[in-house]
This record gives C-alpha cells, sequence and structure tokens, in this order.
C-alpha cells in the first residue's frame, strides 16, 4: 500500500515512500536483469470492507483508485515481455 487520501485531498504516505522501487532496483542489480515495480496502490478503506463480503474491489468498485491501480498490476503480470525463441541456452543434448 502506497498512501492514504485523506478526507480533505491531501495525502499521507504511512510507510514513507520509495521503498518499492528501492526494492526492486535492488534485485535488479543483484540477479542482473530488469526486476520492475509493478504498481503502487493507494489505501482505501473500501478494499477491506468488499473483500471481506466475498467480492473483489476491481469488481465492486472499478473506478476506485486502489481497483484501478490493481488492474494495471495484474496486466502488466500477464504479458509475457519475450520468450526464449532465438536465445542460445546453456543446455546440450546427451
Amino acid at each position: 500500500m502506497s498512501w492514504l487520501r485523506l478526507p480533505d485531498g491531501s495525502v499521507t504516505r504511512l510507510f514513507g515512500s520509495g521503498g518499492g522501487r528501492t526494492v526492486a532496483d535492488s534485485l535488479s542489480r543483484a540477479l542482473g536483469t530488469e526486476v520492475p515495480l509493478l504498481g503502487q496502490v493507494p489505501m482505501d478503506p473500501l478494499l477491506g470492507e468488499v473483500g471481506d463480503a466475498g467480492t473483489p474491489l476491481v469488481l465492486s468498485a472499478p473506478g476506485a483508485p486502489a481497483a484501478v491501480a490493481l488492474r494495471g498490476i495484474a496486466e502488466r503480470l500477464s504479458v509475457r515481455r519475450r520468450g526464449l525463441a532465438g536465445c542460445r541456452l546453456p543446455v546440450s543434448p546427451s
């Protein structure tokens, strides 16, 4: 969860900011491949309410900022960036 929008429209970052980006960058360096930051989901009390009722937020309130962020993350996870076609693999037939 990234931030919480308050009733007056201001934003508070309960957990600070930049942690997700820092972790993604650190993993990218450690693994030698890009580990993207998938998204930032704003805190939304409605998320817990509808989840407890058994309905995903993306279905019950698709326009809610948290639902939009979650849908964006799901879309990024569902796309295969690159296959193995044409890649040299370090294996040999036995």
